[in-house]
Order: C-alpha cells, then sequence, then structure tokens
C-alpha cells in the first residue's frame, strides 16, 4: 500500500499484509499517540477464491505442484458428482467430482460435510451429476504404503449445490391417443425431450392388453394388422436419455385400439315371383353398400327350383312345376351385422299350350 501522508488515503498497490502506523506529535495540550492498523489486501478475483473457483482439472493440476502431504487452504472447486458416496458416518461422506462428470479425472472429497457444514443424513442428500462448489483444504495425500490420493482433506463443505433438471418428454399428440379401427390402423409417434436427447419408443408388453398377434411396432409406428380386432390398448415407454443438467426422462403412451363398429345390413327383394315351367326367372336384389360378405339361401323343395345368387340378381331355374320357399339370409361380417332374412315365394307353372 501507499499512504498519502497529508490526507491519509491508502492505495491499494498489491496482495499481501500492510500494518500501518498513525502517530500524533506531543503539542502543549496532548501527548504523544501511536496507533497502529493491520491490513490485508486480497484479490477477490483470485484464482481458487469465491469468486473464482478452481474447476477440478484445475485443482488437480494446483495439487500436483505440491509437496507430498502439502496443502491448499481456503480453496473453492467447482465441479459435478462423478461418483456417490456410499455411506454417511458423523454427517460426513466421501465421494468423488470431475469437470464433466466423468470418472475419467475425479478429486476425492474426503469425509466432506453438506451444505454450509451441515451434516449428510443419506448418500442421497448428493446424487449423481449434481453441480456442486465445495469449499475447504485441498490436499496432496501421500499414504505409508506411497500411495496418492488428490482430495479434498477432511472438514471441506459443499457452499453450493443443484441437482439436475427433470428431463420432461413432450409427445406428439398427448400420452392418450386413439386408433379407431372404423378410419384407421397405424399410428407413429413422435416426441421431444428436454434435453434435446433422441426420444426412443418400446413397448411395454406386460401392461399391453391388445393381444401381440393384432398389430406390429416398427420405426415409431402401430400398424394394426388384424382389423377385425376386438380392440384394447397399447403401453408404451418413451426414454431419453440425460446428461450433465437433466436426468435421464421417461413417459408412459396409451393407445387404444377401438374396435370398427359394424354397420346394419338389409335385404330388399320381392316377396314372390312366378314363372313357367322351362323360362328362368330372373330377380334384383339389393344388400348395403360394402358389404363384404355372400347371400346365403335355403330352400324348402328343393326338386321345384336351381337357385343360383350372382353380384345382384338371382336366377330361378325351374326343375318341376309347384312351390317353393326360398329363405335368403346376409350373414354377420367383420364390418356388418347380419340382416334380417327374408323370404320369397317362387311359383313354377305348366307352360303355355303350343
Amino acid at each position: 500500500v501507499t499512504i498519502n501522508a497529508t490526507t491519509g488515503a491508502v492505495t491499494l498497490v498489491a496482495t499481501g499484509a500492510a500494518t500501518i502506523t498513525a502517530t500524533f506529535a506531543e503539542t502543549e495540550n496532548y501527548s504523544e499517540a501511536t496507533a497502529t492498523y493491520e491490513l490485508t489486501v486480497i484479490d477477490s478475483q483470485a484464482k481458487g477464491g469465491a469468486n473464482n473457483p478452481y474447476t477440478v482439472d484445475e485443482a488437480i493440476a494446483a495439487i500436483n505442484e505440491l509437496e507430498d502431504n502439502g496443502t491448499l487452504d481456503d480453496v473453492y472447486v467447482i465441479g459435478y458428482v462423478s461418483t456417490q458416496g456410499s455411506s454417511v458416518s458423523s454427517g460426513q461422506m466421501t465421494y468423488f467430482i470431475s469437470s464433466d462428470g466423468t470418472t475419467t479425472s475425479q478429486l476425492q472429497v474426503y469425509k466432506g460435510k453438506g451444505m454450509n457444514g451441515a451434516d449428510f443424513t443419506a448418500t442421497t442428500d448428493l446424487e449423481l451429476y449434481d453441480h456442486v462448489t465445495i469449499y475447504g483444504q485441498l490436499k496432496k495425500y501421500v499414504s505409508n504404503q506411497n500411495v496418492t490420493t488428490l482430495e479434498f482433506n477432511t472438514g471441506s463443505k459443499l457452499v453450493a449445490q443443484t441437482h439436475r433438471q427433470d428431463n420432461t418428454i413432450m409427445v406428439d399428440g398427448g400420452i392418450s391417443q386413439t386408433i379407431d379401427l372404423a378410419s384407421e390402423t397405424t399410428l407413429t409417434l413422435s416426441a421431444t425431450a428436454a434435453s434435446e436427447a433422441t426420444v426412443s419408443f418400446e413397448i411395454d408388453t406386460e401392461n399391453s392388453t391388445l393381444p401381440a398377434n393384432d398389430y406390429s411396432f416398427s420405426n415409431n409406428t402401430i400398424t394394426v394388422t388384424n382389423t377385425n380386432s376386438t380392440g384394447g390398448n397399447v403401453v408404451i415407454t418413451a426414454t431419453a436419455t440425460g446428461n450433465l443438467q437433466y436426468k435421464d426422462g421417461s413417459a408412459t403412451i396409451t393407445i387404444a385400439v377401438e374396435a370398427a363398429q359394424k354397420k346394419d345390413n338389409a335385404i330388399a327383394i320381392n316377396e314372390s315371383g312366378s314363372t313357367a315351367f322351362g323360362t328362368p326367372l330372373t330377380i334384383d336384389y339389393l344388400v348395403e353398400d360394402g358389404y363384404d360378405g355372400t347371400l346365403t339361401y335355403a330352400i324348402n323343395n328343393n326338386a321345384i327350383a336351381d337357385v343360383v345368387i350372382g353380384a345382384s340378381t338371382i336366377t330361378f331355374t325351374p326343375k318341376a312345376i309347384g312351390e317353393a320357399v326360398i329363405t335368403f339370409s346376409a350373414p354377420e361380417t367383420p364390418s356388418f351385422n347380419a340382416a334380417d332374412d327374408v323370404q320369397f315365394t317362387l311359383t313354377i307353372t305348366a307352360p303355355e299350350a303350343q
């Protein structure tokens, strides 16, 4: 320091300690007096200080410069928990930190204390990849077996701690979605994670109720291969890996597969018809559009006529003179309910005399 002798102004010129002595000369009214003041000048931005802590790599480099069992006092180091402690004893826990959260280049924190010197109560007080600032004494510990350990000596404490954030996964369309087999058979999943990692999808077979043979899952797309499926749920787990800022993330997605609702069906046909023996009779019939089944019949007298059902017509070929009742049916299909049966009365008359 330098001092202005007239004003007493002190100018700081370097770090270190200085003793300032002030004297008062004797006067007629006052005796001589002397006072001293101890002044310590520090650099608030000095490396390893509270405002400019060492990284773990920098701390390791500094420790390596020490003599065996040498120490550095009042040091701050910032890093990530790379190896969690396995136990807590007397409120202290031994764990490791590194600059990048990996175990490649770690610094041991030997019997460290919790936040601001408080006791640790459980190993879970300190989570893997927590971002921490630690204050204490660095030491280059060399054992009697000549094993060197770079560490924070006993008595260090946490002065800052930040847990990783939850890695929220946002699923496009939401975590509850539907495949309605009446109109669709596929659904493609997509999602984003807070960590910006790729989101992966996996079927939870234990909790899915849709029969496994009814669908396939490939390239994040569910395809219902059995369009006649009675329905059920497909449960999917979405995952995204974490990083130093975010934890591993997961989300559960439920896809409800709804069976297609069957349509009602009806047969439209005349109630009766007749033809002379030797002359076939053809009539029209109608069923609901899109009916994917086949019209069937039952005749109460096979000796009267042969019956041939076409796409929209029915042809009766007489075999004998007489009357028969034919019952037509449109059976249930995957898309349609069964139609009510209808009856047609066929009369075969004698041919006109020539």
